[in-house]
């Protein structure tokens, strides 16, 4: 089997690294890489996974994904909403080469709270079962603090890949779920 071999992007952000920290190491022969015929260098992801002492891994977790899809309430389940982005992001699994692992989905305010999809991802992602997270758009992640799920699954090795910047119809649900929240809040304290 050949190795993959990894644009010094790619390379870099493996290693937590900029591209130039990377460049100043294959020239003082810290890291194997390899010139193409146009000049550019490559680096083996052996060689990558090696240096950040993971060599043991399965590297065929490289093309691994789970597809994780939220909606707010049960009401939302009857809009075929879920179906509409499972669909999507399956293409984009495929389109991708990406081996779906599982399919999540969370019935969540995506306001930051704990949810058993989010549980689910984690445990996925340190058993080392998958490598890229398939997600609609960053709000179906959460609302507010999608920056912090960025960070914890970027620690954990896996990068999501959202089908879109940001949600299309999903923007005007965000004063819904909000409503919906003070509703509850406010029940409770009834």
């Amino acid at each position: 089997m050949t190795d993959k071999l990894l644009t010094p992007k790619e390379a870099a952000k493996l290693l937590g690294v900029h591209t130039l920290t990377l460049y100043r190491w294959a020239k003082k022969g810290k890291i194997k890489y390899v010139v193409t015929p146009s000049g550019r260098y490559r680096y083996p992801l052996s060689e990558i996974l090696k240096i950040r002492g993971k060599a043991d891994i399965d590297i065929d977790r490289e093309n691994k994904a789970v597809i994780y899809v939220r909606v707010p309430s049960e009401k939302y389940m009857k809009t075929g909403l879920l179906e509409k982005q499972i669909t999507e992001l399956k293409k984009l699994a495929k389109k991708k080469n990406l081996e779906v692992q599982e399919i999540i989905m969370d019935i969540s305010h995506g306001f930051c709270g704990k949810t058993l999809g989010i549980e689910r991802i984690i445990e996925l992602a340190k058993e080392k079962k998958i490598s890229k997270l398939l997600i609609y758009s960053p709000e179906s992640l959460s609302r507010l603090c999608y920056w912090l799920f960025e960070k914890m699954f970027e620690i954990l090795g896996i990068e999501i890949i959202p089908l879109h910047k940001q949600a299309k119809e999903l923007s005007d649900l965000v004063y819904t779920e909000l409503l919906e929240i003070i509703s509850e809040t406010l029940q409770e304290k009834t």
